[in-house]
């Protein structure tokens, strides 16, 4: 579904918990850096899914979640197109057991 209307972007809490996890850890073991990269790279990336929901593609394990990447981290989240919202849901580095953290 295309629209000019952008979605509205709802946050579980978890992601929030994820967020701050991986803030904490690129600023402990990269660089404070880049964690300010990754946080301004994760807004745009959100800013494009508001306005292109489905833009991102379907996760392969997971096909109800769309998914996006920034810096090893993945994205996932929903798309409610009936009312215009986009469920962001979990951000998980890359290398963990998706499956352990999703179901």
């Amino acid at each position: 579904m295309s629209s000019n209307t952008p979605y509205k972007l709802k946050f579980l809490s978890s992601f929030w918990v994820d967020f701050a996890t991986a803030i904490e850890d690129l600023s402990a073991y990269n660089s404070v850096w880049s964690a300010q990269r990754f946080v301004a790279t994760t807004e745009k990336k959100l800013d494009t899914v508001r306005t292109f929901p489905n833009g991102y593609p379907k996760h392969h394990l997971f096909p109800e979640y769309r998914k996006f990447i920034v810096m090893g981290y993945i994205v996932f989240y929903k798309v409610y197109d009936d009312s215009k919202t986009v469920e962001i849901r979990r951000l998980i580095n890359g290398r963990m057991n998706l499956k352990r953290f999703i179901i």
